[in-house]
């Protein structure tokens, strides 16, 4: 993650006071300037930060420990939390900047039809969060997938490792899938291809902007962790 340059700065810093009425519907209190901090580089998102309230929120949702506890958890948060569509500056700030805590209190996943973001980041970093306030998942039983699927689109599950099983969940159809299913199957394309990208984090995956999420060549800079299957922590890359 690099400090932008001061040009790049100051455009952030017009988008976030242009847009301020939009962006506070996704970040309800959180301040501008540490919206700021991390939308040019100078902070690093805390993606799956544990806060009281996040850890709260977990508690009342089933515990992770089935794949039928899974399926619920999935479906909850995809109620509460609901894709809205918002305008170019509002993704340009916003996009891969909030946490899990931020994005279930608002209730709002980034979405923008017209450039296909469809929120699935958003849905994926929630269910992270809510999985590690939970101590449910170990660490290195949970992994951030970002992948190119057989029509060309990105998409973003949470793989997860449960009683030995390795499941999938997608949390922008709230859905979960096993590692017969037919989204494993595109994971496992993807992989041979050098399309996917995966880690603990998106942070830890090297997806950190909106360009790296819907990349010209997947398999340039592709994490070789990724391509072996294997999970890359925060600060190892």
């Amino acid at each position: 993650m690099k400090l932008l340059a001061p040009r790049q700065r100051e455009i952030i810093r017009s988008q976030i006071c242009g847009n301020a009425k939009d962006i506070g519907k996704f970040m309800k209190d959180t301040p501008g300037r540490e919206l700021y901090a991390r939308a040019i580089g100078r902070r690093k998102t805390d993606f799956l930060k544990i806060t009281p309230r996040l850890r709260y929120l977990a508690n009342r949702l089933p515990l992770a420990d089935s794949k039928e506890s899974l399926e619920e958890l999935v479906r909850r948060v995809r109620r509460k939390v609901e894709r809205t569509d918002t305008n170019d500056d509002v993704v340009d700030v916003l996009y891969l900047h909030r946490t899990a805590d931020e994005i279930m209190e608002s209730g709002r996943a980034v979405s923008q039809k017209k450039n296909a973001i469809a929120g699935c980041q958003d849905y994926t970093i929630a269910i992270m969060g809510i999985l590690k306030a939970q101590k449910s998942v170990p660490r290195r039983d949970m992994r951030y997938i970002h992948y190119k699927k057989s029509n060309g689109q990105a998409h973003t599950v949470a793989e997860v490792k449960i009683n030995g099983r390795v499941y999938y969940l997608d949390g922008l159809w709230g859905k979960v899938h096993d590692s017969d299913s037919v989204l494993a199957r595109e994971i496992r394309k993807a992989r041979f291809n050098r399309n996917i990208r995966a880690g603990a984090t998106p942070l830890a995956a090297g997806v950190t902007t909106l360009a790296e999420s819907f990349p010209q060549r997947w398999n340039i800079g592709t994490p070789p962790e990724a391509l072996r299957g294997k999970t890359k922590h925060d600060g190892e890359h």
